[in-house]
Order: structure tokens, then C-alpha cells, then sequence
């Protein structure tokens, strides 16, 4: 298999003769699971994200059904740093199949698209030197991303979390990654001195972890509790956190 040999060429340091087989291999457009495995494991090291994200993307095209493309297609833009196309596959996965997760996934991707902006350099693979193409690609992609503000990300974040149904599940992490969204939009309005705009997420995100969701998911989750903390003291609900503390050593 054309594949496997371009994966041991890579793994063997052959990186240009990998590369030419990999070309030829990303051309035929493949479409079944195995082959487009074997030849991600390919395109990474040989430095070629939009290839790999390109394989999966037109996999999912060709059948749209397949929720599984569809999830690997997210997974190639994790892989390769591409947040924004990331953000877009998971709200594209979560109106298609109507799984929740997969809004989460896109709220998390914006999150990170926010924070990490930029895809990441290139690798230098010895004598493996971006063409012009690849160039103009990687040059137009960190454009676009430069284009969308923190401020709008995490805005856009926050009201795709507020979609949520109703009737689904608030496990700790949902409640973690809400609040999250909310404390980075708070701090990231106080860098920019809109002290009114981070005053009502600072309370949005307390009213969160202070529902009984968050009370729940704060009392089993390490994690979800220390938000809660952090957002007590920026609150300055001192006797409120002093009466609970009080009360857990109680209970011991």
C-alpha cells in the first residue's frame, strides 16, 4: 500500500521522496478510513496541515452522513493549530447530527481560536522548504484568523454555550468550560479598560457556578471549584465564602 510506504519513507528520514509519494496520494482524493489514517501520520511530520485537514474535509463531503468524517475532520483542524476551522466544523457537526458535544467542541475551539489566534510555524524538515503555494496559503489563513478579535470570540463563545438544550445534562466540565468562557471574557474586557462590560461577565459567570448545576458540579469537581473561588473573591463575597467554608469544616 502506497500509504504505508510514504509512512516508512517519513519515519525512515526520506522525507523528500515521501513527500513526492505523498503528493500523489493526496491528488487521488481517497475516501476510505484506512488509507486516510495511515496518510495523516504522513502529512504531520511532513509539515502539510491543509493537506491533512483538506484528505478528511473532502472524505466528509463525499458523504456527509458520516459522522465519524465529520469528527475527524474536527480532530485534523485540532491537530493542526487551525482553531477557526475548527470552530466551523463543530457548529457544522453539532446542526447536522444535532449531538451536543459537538457544541462544546466548538465552544472550546473558539475558546482556543481566541487565545491561539495564529497556526503553529512550520517544521523544518531538513531540506524541506515551503513552496510559494503553501506560502500564500499559510500567509492567508493567519489574515483571516487576525481578522476576528478576542472580544468578538469569546462573545461568540459565550452565546454558544447559552444554546445549549435545556433538558441536557450539566456535568462538571459543561459547567467549567461556561464559566471559563465567561472569567476569560471578564479579564479580557478589564485589559481593554471596559470595566462595565467586565462587571457583567465577572456576574454571569457567578450566576453559572452559583446555580444549583454549578453548586452541584463545584462540590465534586476540583476544578469547577477553584472557578468558583476565584470568582467569590473577585465578587467580594467574603462572609458568603466564610459561612461555607464554616460549614465544610463542620461537616468535615
Amino acid at each position: 500500500m502506497q500509504a504505508l510506504k510514504a509512512l516508512c519513507l517519513v519515519r525512515s528520514g526520506k522525507f523528500e521522496e515521501a513527500n513526492h509519494l505523498v503528493s500523489g496520494l493526496v491528488s487521488q482524493k481517497p475516501t476510505d478510513e484506512t488509507t486516510l489514517s495511515i496518510l495523516s501520520h504522513s502529512l504531520k511530520p511532513l509539515d502539510r496541515p491543509l493537506d491533512l485537514i483538506g484528505i478528511y474535509q473532502h472524505a466528509w463531503d463525499v458523504a456527509p452522513k458520516s459522522e465519524e468524517m465529520g469528527a475527524q475532520t474536527f480532530v485534523a483542524h485540532v491537530r493542526t493549530g487551525r482553531w477557526s476551522g475548527a470552530r466551523l466544523t463543530g457548529m457544522k457537526l453539532w446542526k447536522a447530527f444535532n449531538i451536543e458535544r459537538y457544541l462544546w467542541w466548538s465552544v472550546m475551539a473558539g475558546v482556543m481560536q481566541a487565545e491561539r489566534p495564529f497556526p503553529p510555524s512550520p517544521i523544518p524538515v531538513l531540506v524541506m522548504i515551503p513552496t510559494r503555494t503553501q506560502l500564500a496559503e499559510r500567509e492567508a489563513a493567519l489574515a483571516k484568523d487576525k481578522a476576528v478579535s478576542k472580544e468578538v470570540l469569546y462573545g461568540l463563545a459565550w452565546r454558544m454555550a447559552g444554546t445549549a438544550p435545556q433538558e441536557s445534562v450539566p456535568t462538571p466540565e459543561r459547567i467549567w468550560l461556561q464559566a471559563s468562557v465567561a472569567i476569560r471574557s471578564a479579564k479580557h474586557y478589564e485589559e481593554l479598560g471596559k470595566e462595565k462590560e467586565a462587571k457583567e461577565m465577572w456576574a454571569k459567570a457567578l450566576e453559572v457556578l452559583e446555580s444549583e448545576a454549578g453548586q452541584q458540579a463545584s462540590a465534586t469537581a476540583l476544578h469547577v471549584e477553584e472557578l468558583r473561588r476565584e470568582v467569590a473573591v473577585k465578587s467580594g463575597q467574603w462572609e458568603r465564602e466564610y459561612g461555607r467554608m464554616k460549614e465544610r469544616l463542620e461537616k468535615g
